[in-house]
């Protein structure tokens, strides 16, 4: 398992693969996010701590799913539940 510091670092790295695929600049994300230029360059050079705030704006301006943020599987999802139908019977059921 990864720590917090390289899932950070990821994470900066999508964003700023991004918002250069984008065709956008520092200072076109800084208009978007209603800061300066120099503090949205310490946030991906990470000077700056991104917040949860900050990353959502970010995810937004860049039409970014958190799927691709954090490398999420989003595949089929399989789910069991569990049907009790009385004294030692149950039913397993899947879903799809």
């Amino acid at each position: 398992m990864e720590n917090i510091n390289e899932t950070i670092t990821k994470v900066i790295r999508k964003i700023k693969n991004k918002r250069q695929l984008m065709g956008l600049s520092h200072e076109n994300m800084a208009v978007e996010l209603g800061i300066s230029t120099s503090a949205y360059h310490k946030i991906e050079k990470q000077e700056t701590k991104l917040t949860l705030y900050r990353l959502l704006q970010i995810k937004k301006i860049l039409n970014l799913s958190f799927a691709e943020l954090f490398d999420v599987k989003t595949g089929k999802i399989y789910n069991q539940s569990i049907k009790d139908n009385g004294v030692g019977h149950q039913e397993i059921e899947n879903l799809y």
